[in-house]
């Protein structure tokens, strides 16, 4: 097993936006596309600030907005079509935003179509250099290696891993989350979580990534409904902000290899019903997998256990399967109190879906997925089917 530590992104915590030029400036760019979601940067003045700092500097910079929830590859096709002359990308937004200036990124000095890349037939070579505003603390894109991407028109949502797509620098401000919708906060901790859990629930066991895992996750259940139920809360707020980008940099993943189960579960369904948000799913798929895993696997009932005792606050009793179920159930609770759904039917998705959810995440019967027990077709749609 090999395992490799790399986060270069620089975080620039409480930086004033006003003088993003000045850090361009520094960075030695000089033509910049500007890309962002669907207007929130407006109505907050996030965009004016950024624009005029870019002004007062003369830079060259075009933009780019309307970047959906579920980021679609069509976008990222038709901003390359435009065949911009830039040599840096500045995304304002989240997850969804940075994953597109990724693509972006990889596809813009090829003449690769980009979902080859996500659809792992290309392999990224070269790449422009990328800055994030993070306004929403949600998928730790900021300082990942991942860039994942819809195409509707497959129904898929696929993922590729390249060290050349980590952005340069992270610009992280508690207080441009203020204005979030709480669904999106709620999508967002959600996200954090699983982003923990899914590499902690490993047959690899490291202490020092261990207790890394552990500290985030107390600190996120303790911070969440905080951070939800008061949005100017700043404390809470960083604290939110932080974890975001450290469950997803590598940190919690030392010395043992990262399987994003859940996450498979979930794209699936996100590929399918667009309307789906990236941690509603996630939601729904991991208290059914939990429960599903913990009986087949010695392995899968200790690392639950170790969540029930140490961050969701169980008392430990003789009866280990019962604190491992009440572990599961406390997540639950959370889960409810953030008005998070927890079953398909709160998805609106009926049962008749279950053959072809199944079908797709298991690649039409011919994916294993490595996990604390090996996932086939089998054990892919008994759990999907226990979200029902």
């Amino acid at each position: 097993m090999s395992n490799i530590y790399y986060a270069p992104t620089k975080l620039l915590f409480d930086y004033d936006i006003k003088n993003i030029g000045n850090l361009l400036e520094e960075y030695g760019y000089k033509k910049i596309l500007v890309i962002y979601g669907k207007g929130s940067i407006k109505k907050t003045g996030v965009y004016d600030i950024v624009i005029n700092s870019l002004k007062e500097k003369n830079f060259i910079f075009f933009e780019e907005g309307g970047i959906e929830a579920n980021p679609k590859v069509e976008f990222v096709r038709n901003v390359l079509a435009k065949k911009y002359d830039i040599d840096f990308i500045l995304a304002i937004g989240g997850g969804s935003v940075i994953d597109t200036a990724k693509s972006i990124s990889v596809s813009y000095k090829t003449n690769i179509d980009p979902w080859e890349f996500n659809a792992k037939r290309e392999i990224p070579k070269t790449s422009l250099a990328i800055g994030v505003i993070l306004t929403i603390a949600a998928a730790g894109s900021e300082m990942s290696n991942s860039c994942v991407l819809s195409n509707p028109k497959l129904k898929m949502k696929n993922g590729f891993n390249s060290d050349l797509v980590r952005p340069k620098f992270a610009i992280m401000n508690p207080e441009l989350t203020y204005s979030l919708p709480k669904y999106q906060m709620a999508c967002g901790i959600v996200d954090i979580m699983m982003h923990t859990i899914e590499r902690f629930i490993t047959p690899y066991e490291s202490d020092l990534a261990d207790n890394f895992s552990i500290g985030l996750l107390k600190c996120v259940y303790k911070n969440g409904l905080i951070a939800y139920n008061d949005p100017k809360n700043y404390k809470a707020r960083r604290e939110i902000m932080l974890a975001s980008s450290f469950s997803h940099n590598g940190l919690m993943e030392l010395a043992r290899p990262m399987c994003f189960r859940c996450h498979q579960f979930e794209h699936v369904l996100s590929a399918v019903h667009d309307e789906i948000a990236h941690g509603a799913g996630l939601a729904v798929c991991f208290p059914a997998y939990a429960k599903y895993i913990y009986k087949k696997s010695p392995i899968a009932l200790n690392r639950l256990l170790r969540l029930a005792y140490e961050v969701f606050d169980v008392k430990p009793s003789i009866d280990k399967e019962k604190d491992c179920l009440l572990g599961i159930d406390k997540f639950v609770e959370f889960l409810k109190n953030l008005n998070m759904p927890t079953k398909m039917a709160d998805l609106g998705i009926d049962k008749s879906e279950l053959e072809d959810l199944s079908l797709r995440v298991s690649w039409n019967k011919t994916r294993v997925i490595e996990d604390v027990i090996p996932l086939t077709y089998k054990e892919m749609r008994e759990i999907y089917e226990l979200m029902f």
